[in-house]
């Protein structure tokens, strides 16, 4: 029987491990690769659609569109939070916005208050005259009749109904914001809510 000597058992072991190392490195950037191209492939598509700018994403960056959509600044990008040892990505889309009376607006999913999106407008629910459309959501503006007078016996409602999943609608100051938790693709819905908030946006400004 041959005899291995110690270091050469120890080299082979370390030249395992080094291409176990090697493997899984280049599986999570193969996997990262893939799921750029997808995002870019995505949002490219609805860049061209909408008349927005891709930034496009990276293995270590983050997609983003940008540009003029129906007369208003808008864009969609991504931020990462992380709670409690939890990194969260979150996909936003902002709309710049003629808000002279700095009133303010949240309107979220009832399930969501306080778990998901940290502070609250300091400002009571707001009811619409809507049962369905208020058991759904809360609503809180600041004046509190700014939100039915933006919001009730409009379309917007139902626009707003149709969107799926938690999120949040916040405006503030210029900004109006929609946000959710994770990587949004769907160009076919992002579309949808391009359109959803720039209704409300005109309804906003008396368009």
């Amino acid at each position: 029987m041959s005899y291995i000597p110690a270091w050469l058992i120890l080299l082979l072991l370390c030249l395992c491990f080094v291409g176990f190392v090697v493997a899984v490195i280049g599986g999570i950037l193969f996997f990262l690769y893939r799921s750029v191209q997808g995002v870019n492939r995505s949002w490219g598509d609805l860049g061209t659609r909408s008349g927005l700018t891709l930034k496009p994403a990276g293995v270590f960056a983050q997609p983003e569109l940008s540009g003029v959509f129906r007369r208003r600044p808008m864009r969609l990008y991504t931020e990462n939070s992380v709670g409690q040892g939890n990194r969260t990505t979150w996909t936003v889309l902002g709309l710049t916005v003629k808000n002279p009376a700095n009133s303010t607006l949240e309107i979220t999913p009832s399930g969501s208050v306080g778990n998901l999106f940290g502070k609250m407008i300091k400002a009571q629910d707001v009811v619409l005259g809507n049962p369905e459309f208020d058991k759904r959501f809360v609503i809180k503006s600041d004046p509190p009749d700014f939100a039915v007078r933006l919001l009730a016996n409009s379309p917007v409602q139902t626009k707003i109904m149709e969107i799926p999943g938690t999120f949040r609608i916040h405006m503030e100051g210029s900004s109006l914001k929609y946000s959710k938790t994770n990587l949004e693709e769907n160009a076919d819905f992002l579309e949808k809510l391009f359109n959803t908030l720039s209704d409300l946006a005109d309804r906003l400004e008396g368009n």
